[in-house]
């Protein structure tokens, strides 16, 4: 009676045992794939990391370059409006010498019908 029960015992300890030992491997194996998944995870998170600062630099850049092309859209605006300005002198100037003109030759016109007289 004895040895029956210290012989089922001892093979309830190590049927227990052989259990244990088969869950932690299939947890362990658990554990290794997700160690390895994370691993994936974490190496994508720094790729990604990486993508956005890149972006973020590009923006800067860009945000750079449609600065310096406003700007450069400023200036050709304000030579525009001098060119702009410095033409409408111009054609002023041009009516006030054809207005000067055309009162010289009226005025020499009526100095020769006056030594024709």
């Amino acid at each position: 009676g004895d040895d029956d029960e210290i012989e089922r015992s001892m093979s309830d300890v190590e049927s227990r045992r052989t259990r244990g030992s088969r869950r932690s491997t299939r947890n362990g194996g658990d554990d290794r794939e997700l160690t390895q998944r994370l691993h994936a995870l974490a190496e994508q998170n720094e790729v990604l990391q990486d993508a956005e600062q890149k972006a973020y630099e590009q923006i800067e850049k860009l945000k750079l370059l449609l600065k310096e092309k406003e700007d450069a859209i400023a200036t050709l605006n304000d030579e525009l409006k001098a060119t702009h300005n410095e033409a409408e002198r111009n054609a002023s100037l041009r009516d006030e010498a054809r207005q000067q003109y055309e009162h010289l030759q009226k005025e020499l016109q009526d100095a020769k019908n006056m030594a024709m007289e």
